[in-house]
This record gives structure tokens, C-alpha cells and sequence, in this order.
């Protein structure tokens, strides 16, 4: 029979079970293509149904990477988080505080997403050769590794776009309208 795991998601993300070849959450039965309709992702995930999510899920991280973003020139800007650190007017600090903001919103609404994360990372890439790299080889000891990791994820957000929830996907559905 079917497994309480399958009957909270049926067809979706979890894998169904079927018969004596359950073994728990991840059916790792050979039949399990066949029962989903979809292709098998190891383990017996329904790729398929996780395709399907793939431009929702984009959509929440760049959200999310976009607005940790913001928060950091808000408060370079603004002290808001609070803060001790007081940014010089002009500095080069200041002007990467002015960049996460205008990026961090641009990219937190998904609008102009592929040009703001291109700003974004190039910001990112600099920040962690100027400031974090001299300091030690390791990014986990120069205290750079959030940098590379917004670098990086900006740039994919270059390729990817704002995905499905985004004001750019918006734009693209009504001028196809």
C-alpha cells in the first residue's frame, strides 16, 4: 500500500510507495519511474515534479539572497541592523553599501535581475580580493566566504533570471500576452 509520506504529496515531491518494496520516505524500488510518471532521482524522488518547481524555488532564493543583500548596504547606510561600524561618506565602503542597496532591491523584486546580479557579483568578486583575500588564503579564515558565496549565486541568477516569481517574469507574460 501507500506510505503516509506519499499520501501527504502524492505525485509531487515525495516518492510514492508501492507493495513490499518500500523501505521507507526514499522508495528505493526498481518500478518507481513507472508509478510516478516521472524520471527517477536516485533515491526515488520524481525529478519531474521537482522540475516543476525549479522556477518558484529560484525565485525564493534570489529573494532571499537579494534581501540579506540590502540589509548589508542598509546598514552600511543607515545602521539598520544596528551596528557599531560607521561607514565614511564616499568611501569605498560607502559606495558598496550604495550598490547592495540599489541591487539587493532590484534583485529582491526580481526586476532587471540578470543586470543587477551582474553588478552584484562583479561587487562581490572585488570586495573579496580587496578585502578578504590579503588577509589569509583560506576563505573560511579571511572571513570572505559569504562574499564568494554572493558572488557566485549572483552570477547564476545572470544565467537563470528571476525565475517564475519575479516582476521581469511578469514584463515577459504580459508582452507575450
Amino acid at each position: 500500500g501507500r506510505s503516509a509520506w506519499a499520501a501527504l504529496a502524492p505525485g509531487r515531491l515525495a516518492p510514492r510507495a508501492f507493495g513490499p518494496k518500500y523501505v521507507g520516505p526514499l522508495a528505493l524500488s526498481v518500478g518507481h519511474e513507472a508509478a510516478t510518471g516521472g524520471a527517477d532521482l536516485g533515491g526515488g524522488w520524481n525529478m519531474t515534479a521537482l522540475q516543476q518547481w525549479q522556477p518558484r524555488v529560484l525565485s525564493v532564493l534570489r529573494m532571499v539572497a537579494g534581501l540579506i543583500f540590502l540589509l548589508h548596504g542598509t546598514q552600511k547606510h543607515f545602521g539598520i541592523p544596528a551596528t557599531d561600524r560607521v561607514v565614511e561618506a564616499y568611501s569605498m565602503s560607502w559606495i558598496a553599501g550604495l550598490i547592495e542597496i540599489v541591487c539587493g532591491l532590484l534583485i529582491v523584486v526580481g526586476f532587471q535581475t540578470r543586470f543587477a546580479a551582474f553588478l552584484a557579483s562583479g561587487t562581490m568578486a572585488f570586495a573579496y580580493w580587496m578585502a578578504h583575500a590579503p588577509r589569509d588564503l583560506f576563505p573560511t579564515n579571511n572571513g570572505g566566504d559569504a562574499a564568494i558565496l554572493y558572488c557566485f549565486v549572483f552570477l547564476y541568477f545572470v544565467f537563470a533570471g528571476g525565475g517564475a516569481w519575479s516582476v521581469d517574469a511578469l514584463a515577459k507574460s504580459r508582452r507575450s500576452a
